[in-house]
């Protein structure tokens, strides 16, 4: 009597129905194919999967060290821009303190040089009343001493 055997194999691919004859040697050989049928897809599949995985991980590769130069070219700059407000406010310090003296220092000079233009008109002032009680001819009264000095500055 032959019997027809049917029976369920799990495969990695799906179910297959596999007719078992008492000829084992045919469904051993279906079995076979199938299963390197699945295998070969599922590598072609897997195949694929990293030759399109290649380029993303390229170009994550890619951009991952755009990023870090990209990171590094900010930091620089960061840097650089740290250097030049130290050196702008170093400027502005360095012009103020200079204005600062200048202006001062001319001031000063200003200052001191009205208040003894003024002491001395003063002591000649009085050096004239001095003069003017002492010689009664007037023949001084045409030098006017102030000038000398109020049209000096």
């Amino acid at each position: 009597m032959n019997t027809v055997h049917y029976r369920n194999l799990q495969t990695p691919a799906n179910n297959i129905l596999v007719k078992h004859h008492h000829n084992h040697i045919t469904a051993m050989q279906q079995l076979h194919h199938q299963c390197m049928l699945t295998a070969y897809i599922r590598a072609k599949g897997l195949i694929k999967r990293v030759e399109e995985d290649i380029p993303d991980a390229y170009s994550s590769v890619l951009l991952l060290s755009m990023s870090y130069f990209f990171q590094a070219i900010i930091f620089q700059l960061l840097i650089l821009r740290q250097v030049i407000n130290l050196i702008v406010i170093c400027s502005v310090v360095c012009f103020t303190i200079s204005v600062t003296n200048y202006l001062v220092h001319h001031a000063f000079i200003r200052m001191f040089t009205l208040l003894s233009i003024d002491s001395y008109n003063s002591r000649f002032e009085e050096l004239f009343e001095i003069f003017d009680t002492n010689n009664d001819s007037g023949d001084h009264q045409s030098f006017k001493h102030t000038d000398v000095f109020e049209n000096k500055y």
